[in-house]
């Protein structure tokens, strides 16, 4: 149910904001975790990787968040073997 909330809040925030909004890094990754965890790694790394554009974009490539993604997407391509 709660990825179903991540796709809606991304689909208000793109309506409201535009394609790609800065805040939308957050929903990117919320909706990558919950892809995550019912093994849909291809479609979580797709969005891990929006969240990381973003946040590496609007952040810089030092902060938290963006180090967080990296960590994220290095734990998914290792799920599916390309580490």
């Amino acid at each position: 149910k709660a990825l179903e909330y991540y796709f809606k809040a991304l689909e208000i925030q793109e309506k409201v904001l535009g394609k790609e909004p800065p805040n939308a890094a957050r929903s990117y990754n919320n909706i990558a975790v919950s892809l995550f965890y019912l093994e849909e790694y291809q479609k979580s790394l797709e969005y891990f990787t929006k969240a990381l554009r973003i946040w590496e974009s609007k952040l810089g490539a030092n902060h938290p968040n963006t180090l967080s993604a990296k960590k994220s997407i290095d734990i998914v391509k290792a799920k599916l073997g390309d580490i």
